[in-house]
């Protein structure tokens, strides 16, 4: 992982272009173009966000403690493997590839979460990028016998691709999140 999604296998995936922001603005017209790719094979999911700006010199970037990002420009994923919309597992990461991870159980977030995944970004003339790496079982997932597999694998995640990332069904959500500078 590069962090400039070069891999010709990104191309593979349909982006998904965020039309809106939630952080500075509250659901307005997105000031800069973003996306994001989702991939997978058998043990792994993979995220590529493309962030375009036209003003890179205002990237907000730090080099920084992993959970210490939230200053700084990041993007990232909720996943909601047990499908309830009360816990979830957040991911993201800030344009130097620096990590956070958080869960959330109702409105509460708990940064003491951490798990192991890869992340890299790049900054670049035209914006910045980043990939996320993580093994579709870091994430728990109930177990009982009304779900079959688990909310967490690539299979799931895929299927959310028609909804924007916004929708849920019975395996599970994934919403993408983008923050950029105002």
């Amino acid at each position: 992982m590069t962090g400039e999604l070069s891999d010709p296998r990104w191309h593979l995936a349909q982006p998904v272009e965020f039309g809106f922001e939630v952080m500075p603005g509250e659901n307005s017209p997105a000031p800069q173009r973003t996306s994001v790719r989702i991939l997978h094979n058998s043990d792994h999911i993979y995220v590529g966000f493309d962030c375009k700006d036209t003003n890179p010199s205002a990237i907000r970037a730090h080099i920084t403690d992993r959970d210490k990002i939230f200053d700084d420009d990041f993007v990232g994923i909720t996943l909601d493997t047990y499908g309830d919309l009360q816990r979830s597992y957040e991911f993201m990461v800030n344009p130097y590839g620096i990590q956070a991870d958080l869960m959330r159980v109702g409105d509460n977030e708990y940064p003491s979460f951490d798990t192991v995944w890869k992340t890299s970004a790049d900054i670049g003339e035209s914006g910045w990028s980043a990939e996320m790496a993580f093994r579709s079982r870091a994430c728990a997932s109930p177990q009982n016998g009304s779900r079959r597999g688990s909310p967490c694998s690539s299979e799931s995640i895929l299927g959310q691709a028609g909804n924007n990332y916004r929708g849920s069904d019975t395996t599970g959500t994934i919403h993408a999140l983008c923050v950029r500078g105002a």
